[in-house]
């Protein structure tokens, strides 16, 4: 889905429908936007739920922010109920921008401590210090990120299948493809568009996997339609039905899956860095203590 037509489609609707019916759809679509896009560091800019989504280039998405930021703080209209007298324009806070997509259960900024997840298919305890955010929790997914942005972006995801690369980069499980740990790893060092390392094995909690980093190739030149200049590889879907998620990555970013049976559930600890390999290193390195702090309940 191309992100400009999406914030189109909602300043057709706020023309069409009146500011009072429709003014938190647009602030809601907004903040979607500015968390995949303009306020991250290139390496956060990897694909998520629902959708394949590609970063909006600077310029448009300062253009488009700031028109529907100056459109609200110029009309000064309330986001519920009939059309009132102009009410004092206000700056949304860091936490209405905290969660992606469907944002149900979703803790947004989180103190110093230990938090659980509330929908993710395993539950999850971990321990974070303070400076961290959950910015999506729901049934295939629980993320986290730091607000500092000096850690790696974790995603721990489960209901988990291999992508194929199709031209249009939607969400479509590879067939013949199985879901052991051996297969997602064998799925990284095989891939012509991925340069690996040597996988090691891990243990979390006493679930036993394999570790491996990577990064996309030089040499790959295949590109999704929301970003023809960016090659990019299509690498995880999901297991529903049909598949919600497509992620992919590109070459400004450089990853580490841990891949974990968890009482037959394969689990991927996804951590999303820099593409130098020394800055990589460090953010890595910011978020081992809450990777090493997770524990996985049974599933309910």
């Amino acid at each position: 889905m191309n992100s400009q037509r999406d914030i189109e489609r909602v300043l057709d609707d706020w023309l069409r429908e009146g500011p009072d019916a429709v003014a938190d759809r647009v602030i809601d679509t907004v903040a979607d936007r500015i968390e995949h896009q303009s306020q991250r560091p290139a390496w956060h800019l990897r694909w998520r739920e629902t959708h394949v989504t590609t970063k909006l280039k600077p310029v448009a998405a300062v253009v488009a922010v700031v028109a529907i930021v100056g459109l609200i703080a110029v009309l000064g209209f309330a986001s519920r109920g009939n059309i009132a007298a102009p009410q004092p324009s206000a700056t949304p806070s860091a936490a209405a921008f905290a969660c992606y997509g469907d944002t149900t259960g979703c803790a947004g900024p989180l103190a110093a401590g230990e938090h659980a997840s509330t929908n993710f298919l395993i539950p999850l305890t971990f321990t974070t210090p303070d400076g961290w955010v959950n910015v999506r929790d729901i049934r295939r997914t629980y993320g986290l990120e730091s607000d500092t942005r000096i850690g790696a972006q974790i995603e721990v995801m489960g209901m988990n299948a291999i992508a194929e690369q199709t031209k249009e980069c939607g969400p479509v499980r590879k067939a013949g493809v199985g879901s052991t740990v051996q297969d997602f790893i064998d799925a990284v060092q095989t891939h012509p568009g991925l340069v690996a390392t040597d996988p090691v094995a891990v243990e979390i909690q006493g679930f036993q996997g394999r570790s491996i980093d990577f990064g996309v190739a030089t040499g790959w030149d295949k590109v999704c339609p929301d970003d023809p200049s960016n090659p990019a590889v299509l690498l995880l879907t999901d297991t529903g039905e049909p598949p919600g998620r497509a992620i992919g990555y590109d070459r400004e970013q450089h990853v580490r899956w841990t891949v974990i049976d968890v009482r037959g559930e394969t689990v991927i600890i996804e951590l999303v860095g820099p593409a130098p390999e020394d800055q990589f290193a460090s953010s890595v390195e910011a978020v081992q203590p809450i990777i090493d702090s997770f524990e996985f309940g049974p599933a309910g």
